[in-house]
């Protein structure tokens, strides 16, 4: 999981993951959520997290969803 200060560098970086992890031969699901997660120390948790994993969990090899 990672979080981002901008929805378009979210995008890319989820792109340019399903690329460089294509090219090795693995089709990686991606999730994407644009909600606000809680900052527990070091650790990232609430509703916007559980939501962009059940998002990714949607997502075909290789394909970023977006919500």
């Amino acid at each position: 999981m990672a979080s981002f200060d901008g929805l378009a560098r979210s995008i890319h970086c989820a792109l340019a993951v399903a690329e460089a992890t294509r090219a090795l031969g693995i089709e990686v699901h991606l999730g994407l959520h644009t909600g606000e997660c809680k900052v527990r120390g070091d650790d990232l948790g609430g509703l916007a997290v559980h939501i962009a994993a059940r998002i990714g969990s949607l997502a075909g090899p290789g394909e970023v969803l977006v919500l």
